[in-house]
């Protein structure tokens, strides 16, 4: 599985092909923040950024954004927030495993109602992927372990089983790790001035009519001194 993750889904190749989708979702972005900004409105930037990260998520593992009542009434986001906030839970039965069985917090309940919902969604987005082909749309991960699961060349068993677990796995992992990386760094950049000067920096480098690129030398930016 591991072989399979780095040579197909997070190879270099895979990472650049998204590239295209990445800026545009941060134009997006961007140009939300600027029209705030112009607007003089107050911005939650942490929901903000969360929701670039759900975006850019789903249009790299999906193939498309989905609206928020494509997975359940609750909402996309709020199903994914709500499936983070149980598996920090401290759960009883770890501790104390005679109570696992009562399971007085309700998380053994809660957790198989969420996976329900999940497993209908990623469900239907596979076989709208099946159904789609090759229809001329880029590629996205759904399609690359779609093509894995049917040419049945793997070392070992892999079924709609192992797809829908490993879209789920990188979804909520890439939602979360992102989201919180970006929330970090900014939270950081505004306490240190020192840090925020230098970083400007990249100016130097990239200038302000366009974004940065994976491919840009930004080594004069050293932040440790």
């Amino acid at each position: 599985m591991r072989k399979l993750c780095t040579l197909e889904l997070l190879s270099n190749l895979r990472i650049n092909s998204f590239q295209p989708t990445r800026r545009e979702e941060l134009g997006i972005f961007v140009e939300s923040l600027k029209q705030a900004a112009h607007e003089g409105v107050a911005v939650d930037l942490s929901a903000k950024v969360s929701s670039l990260a759900a975006e850019l998520s789903c249009r790299m593992v999906f193939g498309k954004k989905y609206e928020d009542r494509d997975i359940d009434e609750r909402g996309f986001k709020s199903v994914i927030q709500e499936a983070m906030k149980l598996a920090a839970v401290p759960n009883l039965g770890d501790y104390f495993p005679f109570l696992g069985i009562l399971d007085i917090q309700g998380l053994t309940r809660k957790f198989k109602a969420l996976s329900k919902v999940f497993d209908e969604f990623l469900e239907k987005v596979i076989d709208e992927h099946v159904r789609a082909g090759d229809h001329g749309h880029t590629k996205d991960i759904v399609d690359t372990l779609i093509s894995i699961m049917q040419s049945e060349k793997t070392e070992f068993e892999f079924d709609r089983r192992h797809v829908k677990a490993i879209m789920l796995d990188l979804l909520a992992a890439s939602m979360d790790t992102a989201a919180s990386t970006i929330e970090w760094t900014l939270s950081e950049l505004i306490k240190n001035p020192r840090i925020m000067k230098k970083s400007r920096k990249v100016e130097e480098v990239v200038g302000l009519e366009r974004m940065v690129e994976l491919s840009d030398d930004l080594h004069i930016i050293n932040t440790s001194q």
